[in-house]
């Protein structure tokens, strides 16, 4: 009967040339992953501000109602979107994560119609707002800027007469890992939208 004298050098030298070549694999298929959700949030983003700007244009007024916080009744309040950071752990949304909300806006509070989307967790916006216009961001409903210069919480808003951008125009840059992983542009005058 053979005695068993342990491994060889080339025995261990080919378990480590396997286990380095599955962890090289695991490494580039999270990348993939992780590549995938970013793409995946830009899309949708982009996707919902131009559905915001079809909705807006087809609608043949604002909402009908009476605001929370004023008196007058039968206010007619503006369609828009407001995309805010998750940090509500009671929901079943991930902490951390962007959620896209279709509502309406008085002039100074946010009125929730429905939650149409949640971009994944792994990613952050920075939003800059388009220079020299007028009323781009929303005083009370977009919030400024973190010091990593991301932001919470965006109001976007378009004008229905013309389509041009009330609030929320400029730069939506989408951060994963402290790159720019793409970013949409929303012109402020025509309120086209395009990745870049």
């Amino acid at each position: 009967m053979k005695k068993n004298k342990g491994y060889t050098l080339i025995e261990m030298i080919i378990v480590i040339a396997i286990m380095a070549i599955l962890t090289a694999v695991a490494f580039v298929t999270l990348g993939v992953i992780h590549q995938a959700k970013c793409n995946a949030a830009v899309n949708s983003l982009d996707n919902q501000i131009g559905s915001l700007w079809i909705k807006t244009k087809a609608i043949s007024q604002g909402k009908t109602q009476t605001s929370p916080t004023s008196s007058e009744p039968g206010a007619a309040y503006p369609l828009c979107m407001q995309l805010c950071k998750n940090v509500d752990s009671t929901d079943d949304i991930r902490d951390g994560s962007y959620e896209i909300i279709l509502g309406y806006e008085d002039g100074t509070n946010f009125i929730q119609k429905e939650k149409v989307e949640a971009l994944t967790d792994i990613v952050s916006i920075k939003y800059t707002e388009t220079s020299g216009h007028a009323e781009q961001r929303h005083s009370t409903l977009t919030s400024s800027p973190n010091a990593d210069g991301t932001t919470d919480n965006i109001l976007i808003e378009f004008n229905k007469s013309d389509g041009s951008v009330k609030y929320g125009a400029g730069t939506y840059e989408v951060i994963y890992n402290n790159s720019t992983v793409a970013s949409i542009y929303l012109d402020s005058i025509t309120g086209n939208h395009y990745i870049k």
